[in-house]
């Protein structure tokens, strides 16, 4: 499949989980909608393993952090935005795999009000089976968090009534970086 196609397909089920899928975004992008998104004074927290470049950080300023790992789930609870570094996008579901190896990174993508997942170009594959051996490395040791996240935190468990955002972010971003 052309890469064209995997990316409509990847946007095209992303959005159906209502998950928004912005495509070749630049660094300087990303922190413009990080900011967006926070408000006028929201923080924004960007996970310890993500690896952003210094002029994200740089153009975010004072209202960003990465958290410690001491303190990470007090640090970043109700954060307004968290940036993450997906390390797989799935076309067929629309879904990014989120593999955190400390608490810091597991606390910005799970207690953030809003998620922004980055995903690198060669990251986007087209099925579940590319999550095999990400999942089951050859060292046997398995990651310490794993999440396939697929749009927004949903959950009918109160009362059979549908809740966003009890369990996890309540609006998911994916970027797709150049």
């Amino acid at each position: 499949m052309a890469m064209s196609a995997l990316i409509d397909r990847f946007a095209r089920e992303a959005e159906r989980s209502d998950a928004r899928v912005h495509r070749d975004l630049a660094w300087a992008q990303i922190a413009t909608l990080a900011l967006e998104l926070a408000g006028e004074a929201g923080r924004i927290a960007v996970a310890p393993a993500a690896t952003v470049p210094a002029e994200l950080l740089e153009r975010l300023g004072a209202r960003a952090f990465i958290p410690a790992e001491a303190g990470a789930a007090s640090a970043t609870a109700d954060v307004a935005v968290g940036i993450v570094r997906a390390r797989v996008a799935v076309a067929e579901t629309g879904s990014v795999l989120l593999v955190e190896e400390t608490l810091a990174d597991r606390a910005v993508s799970m207690l953030s009000r809003t998620l922004i997942a980055l995903v690198a170009p060669g990251d986007l594959h087209p099925d579940l089976f590319a999550l095999r051996a990400l999942l089951a490395p050859a060292s046997g040791r398995a990651p310490a968090y794993a999440a396939l996240v697929t749009g927004p935190s949903r959950t009918a468990d109160i009362e059979r009534s549908l809740t966003i955002g009890v369990q996890g972010p309540s609006a998911v971003h994916v970027v797709l970086l150049r």
